[in-house]
């Protein structure tokens, strides 16, 4: 993908059926060198602040939102890369490799490029309510996925909680799947 020598907003979804990835960025000309990059968003909306790291986890269906700012890579490749043998993933040829941005000489404008700000959002909790705990436990029966025993084939079970608007609960999820689970 052909970027200008600037900040860009990314929006990600790990849309694999069980595939967790381990993300990162390289420069063409230093492959042993992480380039930092920002969170600011994730499944719930923006951050309360922007996060800088080098790496992030992104497992199944979830989303996140960073800011990478290429002004420093002018003229260069940058790799968005995937950890090898990362959890229990099966390692195919060439999964490491997810996409490649060329960064231009330049850019052709310096609007919205500034500074991020310190402060992205609040989040507005609801107010104190009786917090119902929901215990959610992931595991596999006779070869299917399972969540409390239920099998995401049998369709009318699908929904495990349905907790309405403005209503407080607190979710306890068990892995008992053997690893199979990333989360």
């Amino acid at each position: 993908m052909n970027v200008e020598a600037r900040k860009y907003r990314f929006r990600l979804l790990d849309a694999a059926v069980s595939r967790t990835f381990k993300i990162y960025l390289i420069a063409s000309g230093a492959p042993d060198v992480r380039i930092p990059f920002t969170v600011a968003g994730a499944d719930a909306g923006f951050l309360d602040h922007p996060v800088n790291t080098t790496d992030l986890v992104i497992s199944m269906a979830e989303r996140w939102e960073i800011i990478i700012d290429f002004e420093a890579y002018k003229g260069q490749n940058i790799t968005v890369m995937n950890e090898r043998n990362f959890q229990v993933n099966d390692d195919f040829p060439e999964t490491d490799k997810v996409m490649r941005f060329v960064v231009a000489e330049d850019k052709t404008s310096d609007a919205g490029n500034g500074p991020l700000p310190a402060h992205l959002a609040d989040l507005a909790l609801p107010e104190a309510h009786p917090i119902v705990d929901q215990n959610f436990t992931f595991g596999r029966t006779n070869g299917q996925w399972t969540i409390n025993g239920v099998a995401f084939i049998i369709v009318q079970n699908r929904i495990l909680a349905n907790p309405g608007q403005g209503k407080v609960q607190r979710w306890r999820f068990t892995n008992r799947s053997n690893g199979k689970f990333s989360r």
